[in-house]
């Protein structure tokens, strides 16, 4: 997850950058294009704005990715979402993070009852020393 999320922070960055390029060649070609108007001034002082924030979450497809990469392993799928409720959000968005993260550890439990059972469970046919002639 924090991978994600500071793969998404660099996304925010480069874009930041690229859109700050774009500011000063503008502001560059004033002598050929004219000066900015106040339009242009306030869009590129919102864009500057908007290009600060930086995410703090990681993107829902990567999140799904991760959920599937746990394939049948519950444990996994527990903790993974255990790690997601932490990060910043509505409370809840934490409450059904946590509820599912809950119904894994169930379920691993009661799979690993289900094996503990098997493991347990005498032979189904009475075994001999000796094979039937």
């Amino acid at each position: 997850l924090a991978l994600g999320v500071l793969e998404m922070q660099r996304i925010a960055a480069a874009t930041e950058a690229a859109h700050a390029r774009e500011r000063l060649q503008r502001t560059r070609e004033q002598k050929i294009y004219g000066a900015k108007s106040r339009a242009q001034l306030r869009k590129e002082a919102e864009q500057a704005v908007a290009d600060k924030a930086r995410p703090l979450l990681p993107t829902p497809t990567r999140e799904r990715e991760l959920l599937e990469a746990c394939n049948k392993n519950l444990y996994e799928k527990a903790v993974l979402l255990i790690e997601m409720a932490r990060l910043p959000r509505t409370s809840s968005e934490r409450e059904a993070l946590l509820k599912q993260a809950a119904e894994a550890i169930r379920e691993a439990e009661a799979a690993e009852q289900r094996v503990r059972a098997q493991i347990d469970a005498p032979p189904s046919s009475k075994r001999t020393a000796v094979p039937p002639a």
